[in-house]
């Protein structure tokens, strides 16, 4: 998975340089932003369009990043709290097993908890 998430990112690094190669006088152009509202206008200086364009892509890389670390801490929330009612359950199934075992009269063996599965190691995502 990290083979493909390098090949993935060498791909877009590659083709905004190959953008930005076959256009330079496209991006060495200056460009004047200007922002309008009702009662305040803001300008500001020219800057080349390279440093605007990369400004705007890492406000929205860092956007998609931010929004995906709550989700991220969300769902970590989620799986802590359900992993703590099945290993309430599964002490609850263990205790029920061993008041059956000893109302039909089974040898009186301390109640064994099942066996949760291993858990699987969580995956790098970076």
């Amino acid at each position: 998975m990290n083979i493909i998430k390098i090949l993935f990112w060498m791909m877009i690094i590659s083709f905004m340089t190959l953008i930005i190669l076959q256009n330079p006088e496209f991006f060495a152009s200056r460009q004047e932003l200007k922002l309008s509202l009702a009662v305040w206008e803001y300008k500001m200086p020219e800057v080349p369009k390279t440093l605007v364009c990369v400004a705007f892509f890492i406000i929205g890389a860092l956007s998609m990043y931010l929004t995906n670390a709550v989700d991220r801490f969300r769902s970590k929330k989620t799986i802590r709290t359900l992993n703590r009612t099945c290993d309430a359950q599964i002490e609850e199934i263990g205790i029920l097993k061993g008041r059956l075992n000893r109302m039909l009269g089974h040898s009186p063996a301390p109640p064994q908890p099942e066996s949760k599965p291993e858990p699987k190691p969580e995956s790098q995502t970076s």
